[in-house]
């Protein structure tokens, strides 16, 4: 109670449990509702359904823009097939062919489809109608008339005045958009696709010969000798072609390391004295590694590449520029073999590169001459005494 001596009381009602016969009246009041209800909803239209004048897709009323129902009976009456309209033809969606016989037997025998689609085409300018019918497929007769046209002498293809006087003498044969450019376009994709009846020769009876043959026809006719002349003399050519074909082959070969050499050291970036012009080698040197810091003249057939320490002495002190403590005591070994050739093995736990392509923990990568060797930022030029290695060669 407050200090007033009013009693507050509450407006809801005291809840209490139902008896059984409550409970069955109840239940059967909510079944009679919903029957009611799913009677006035059977007699609604149901959502997503065409009713009336439906615009769905579904219904025959769905309409197109009007771009794609011009561009329909634009390309429709060119080439009279709908196949070729469905596969060719660039709408503004993509249409299956069942939807474009559907739209096509509604505008034809659709009364209030008609009427729709006509009016909506009327709202088209001239403009897009002269854009749309510039993609229009070239009818049969258009390209007949196309494919009766030669190429002049030593031209790819005909001048467009030719085009011009085609427009201006059958004129009424070619869609009113059409231009020289047009057909000059056309006749072009004709002939790329060998759909052309015929074809002027280019000169003369060889240079046409010529261009109907292939290139391992012509290659063949080359390599085969007249035939006038004995075997012995066809089989001596044959031998030369061979022996001129294998020196082209090693010249190749040389050019292609070459440029590959090159290309390492302008990609991977030379860093001031890698320089490899003015290196001078004496009767000893068999290599030199030549860095910003680092100048080592390898005399020996195995040199290390690592970090001095009391209990370890190695040939090539990388310690002392910029990779410092990263290198290991002894990260690399450089070693010609038997075989003349040099290669380096990694044992650091670092990875060293070889022109960019990394050499793991033992592993081995062969060195050619201009190769750039990276261990741990310290960037130095490996270059080979040939004429030494070579002289060595003779010997043995």
């Amino acid at each position: 109670m407050d200090s007033g001596g009013n009693r507050r009381s509450s407006g809801r009602s005291l809840k209490r449990k139902k008896f059984d016969d409550e409970l069955v009246e109840s239940g059967l009041a909510g079944k009679k509702k919903q029957a009611q209800d799913s009677a006035q909803a059977s007699q609604l239209p149901s959502q997503g359904q065409p009713t009336g004048k439906s615009k769905t897709k579904s219904g025959a009323f769905w309409t197109w823009p009007p771009e794609d129902d011009y561009r329909l009976i634009c390309n429709i009456q060119q080439v009279s097939d709908l196949i070729v309209v469905q596969r060719a033809v660039k709408f503004s969606k993509t249409y299956t062919l069942k939807e474009i016989k559907d739209r096509c037997y509604n505008l034809l025998y659709n009364q209030d489809v008609s009427r729709v689609a006509k009016a909506a085409m009327a709202t088209l300018d001239e403009e897009e109608r002269y854009i749309i019918s510039k993609t229009v497929l070239f009818s049969p007769t258009e390209e007949n008339l196309l494919r009766d046209i030669r190429p002049l002498e030593h031209e790819p293809s005909p001048p467009l005045e030719i085009f011009q006087e085609l427009l201006q003498s059958k004129g009424q044969q070619f869609l009113a958009s059409r231009t020289p450019l047009d057909l000059k376009m056309q006749w072009n994709r004709l002939r790329h696709h060998d759909l052309l009846s015929a074809e002027a020769p280019l000169g003369s009876n060889e240079e046409s010969s010529l261009e109907k043959k292939s290139f391992r026809d012509l290659c063949e006719s080359l390599q085969t000798p007249a035939t006038g002349e004995s075997p012995a003399v066809a089989q001596a050519i044959l031998r030369e072609l061979e022996c001129m074909d294998a020196k082209q082959k090693r010249k190749i070969r040389a050019l292609e390391y070459k440029l590959s050499a090159w290309r390492n050291i302008t990609e991977l970036g030379m860093e001031p004295g890698m320089e490899a012009d003015g290196i001078s080698f004496d009767d000893k040197t068999l290599a030199i590694l030549n860095g910003p810091h680092i100048k080592y003249k390898m005399q020996s057939q195995e040199i290390v590449l690592g970090q001095n320490t009391r209990d370890n002495v190695v040939d090539v002190d990388l310690s002392l520029n910029q990779a410092g403590r990263k290198v290991s005591r002894r990260h690399c070994v450089i070693r010609l073999k038997h075989d003349r050739q040099f290669y380096l093995t990694n044992y650091g736990r670092r990875p060293v590169y070889i022109n960019g392509q990394p050499v793991t923990n033992s592993s081995r990568c062969r060195l050619f001459t201009n190769s750039i060797i990276e261990v741990c930022s310290a960037k130095m030029l490996f270059v080979v005494n040939v004429d030494l290695l070579h002289e060595i060669r003779l010997e043995q």
